[in-house]
């Protein structure tokens, strides 16, 4: 669970400082079940948009703040799920109070500018269809100009110092490079300096390239990817990303999960839910199922008795955390991390592989010849939905939806091999199969010697199921069928023939699969 704040008085902060956030989920036509569950927990949880704390402070009065930063969390993964109420609800109410977020005035740090915040919520006011040149009155694209340093670098401005971490750099990555910033490019090239050599970002900033390995940070490279996916046609772009992906694949657990870095290094949902997230934006599904599967089982199950019934969708952050849930509830004590952990890892739930697939894959009727590409065809994806199409020779492709079917070629193998394809838009898995047939050398088998007249029979074995099959003495069609089940023909026909030797040949579905023997026709 990465949080940043920066160093005021005690409980001065309410969550203007906070700076955890999610970048917009992908076009997603249907959010899989306990993804939806969780964001309709998180929209209860939201008073007129935002979240509310109260921390009681007894005999003192109690102190009571908006948090809008975990707040705009929340609203992305109402976006993820299609509630655009909801996050609107959020975005008009954050916009009322963009003062209070991007600035510490009201805490006497006067002329102040928070380069993390206005770059989060500018990716929000982008995403939810605000204003973001007139956000609550403030223009978010200049503003978060004005905090870039001439190396492309975000740099607070504060009494408290500089706080700007590489989460910051990356949203203000993708805000201005969607706002057509002059300043997206130096802030972009700034973001891939802090990549260090294994993979990961960094989460301190720092102006010249990462040069070690020190500080592992799973959350902070699932934010910079994600926010660097809109430029993956760059190629600086994609191969930072690639190599994100191939470190996060090599730390995540056999049970499916990460942990973060830092004090948050051991496994829990919120790193497991961002790394969910970021694989599966890659196309790699297999790791974000697994990954997904481990935060659901953190989740607050439809049906929960005790404690918990009515927080059904709620994620805890850790065992820990569900444990002590299971037994006294969400409190206003534990409320703050409940709230967090679910904001954070739901869009990770897009994932879920127990969920039903939203789109299906069609594979070619009939067989395919090896080594010849075969077209599958997906249905089902909404405009602009990412598609993932896998298939069992380890080749992915990544897809967008156009509202009609999209068509897809496969590579098969001369061998001969089935291929399994498998497209899903994050809920589920749909599968066909493409059959393949190689190039064989068939051995047809029948009598040596038949007599003239006489009813002949002969088999071919190793066939494909319902493999089509002919016959030909010399050249002439004899018989023609299709394979069993179990790959096995059997043709008959009459020797009809002069006395002599005569050739047979068994030719398969195609050309390259045959065979030739020889009988001999007595009187």
């Amino acid at each position: 669970m990465r949080t940043t704040l920066r160093p005021v008085a005690a409980f001065a902060v309410g969550s203007a400082l906070t700076l955890t956030g999610l970048v917009s989920a992908p076009v997603s036509a249907d959010p899989s079940p306990s993804q939806s569950s969780a964001a309709t927990w998180l929209a209860g949880e939201l008073t007129n948009g935002l979240f509310h704390f109260v921390i009681d402070m007894d005999p003192d009065p109690d102190i009571e703040y908006d948090d809008y930063g975990l707040s705009i969390d929340a609203g992305f993964t109402q976006l993820s799920t299609g509630n655009t109420a909801v996050a609107g609800q959020t975005r008009d109410a954050v916009a009322t109070h963009i003062n209070d977020y991007i600035t510490g005035e009201a805490f006497g740090d006067v002329g102040s500018t928070y380069a993390g915040p206005t770059a989060k919520a500018l990716v929000y006011a982008q995403q939810s269809g605000g204003t973001p040149t007139s956000y609550g009155g403030v223009n978010l694209v200049t503003r978060l100009e004005s905090v870039v340093s001439a190396s492309g670098r975000l740099v607070d401005v504060s009494t408290f110092g500089d706080n700007a971490n590489t989460i910051g750099q990356s949203f203000a990555a993708r805000g201005l490079t969607a706002a057509g910033s002059t300043k997206a490019a130096a802030v972009s090239s700034f973001l891939l300096k802090q990549q260090c050599p294994a993979g990961y970002f960094r989460l301190a900033l720092g102006d010249s390239h990462c040069a070690d390995n020190a500080a592992p940070d799973t959350d902070v490279t699932a934010f910079a990817e994600l926010n660097l996916q809109g430029q993956g046609q760059q190629p600086g772009v994609a191969a930072a990303v690639t190599k994100a992906n191939a470190w996060l694949l090599a730390t995540q657990a056999a049970d499916g999960s990460f942990g973060g870095g830092g004090v948050t290094a051991a496994p829990n949902t919120n790193s497991t839910g961002l790394a969910a997230w970021a694989l599966g934006e890659s196309c790699h599904v297999a790791a974000a199922n697994r990954a997904a599967a481990y935060v659901r089982g953190f989740q607050v199950p439809a049906g929960q008795t005790g404690p918990l019934s009515a927080e059904v969708g709620a994620i805890a952050y850790d065992a820990a955390a569900k444990t002590l849930g299971q037994s006294q509830g969400i409190n206003d004590a534990t409320s703050d991390q409940w709230r967090r952990a679910t904001s954070q890892a739901a869009p990770g739930l897009t994932w879920d592989p127990n969920a039903a697939a939203t789109v299906q894959v069609s594979a070619p009727k009939g067989f395919i010849k090896g080594g010849e590409s075969a077209k599958v065809t997906i249905t089902g994806a909404a405009v602009g939905e990412r598609v993932c199409v896998t298939d069992s020779t380890g080749d992915v492709a990544i897809l967008t939806g156009t509202g009609s079917p999209l068509t897809h070629l496969v590579d098969t193998t001369k061998k001969g091999a089935d291929v399994t394809v498998s497209a899903t838009t994050g809920p589920g898995s749909a599968t066909d199969e493409i059959q393949v047939l190689g190039k064989a050398r068939l051995k047809p088998r029948l009598a040596k010697s038949v007599s003239q007249g006489d009813k002949v029979v002969v088999k071919v074995k190793k066939l494909g199921a319902k493999e089509k099959v002919k016959i030909f003495v010399d050249g002439k069609l004899v018989a023609k069928g299709k394979a069993t089940k179990k790959g096995i023909f059997v043709g008959r026909f009459v020797a009809r023939f002069k006395v002599g030797t005569h050739q047979l040949k068994a030719v398969g579905q195609f050309k390259n699969r045959s065979g030739a023997t020889t009988f001999r026709v007595v009187g």
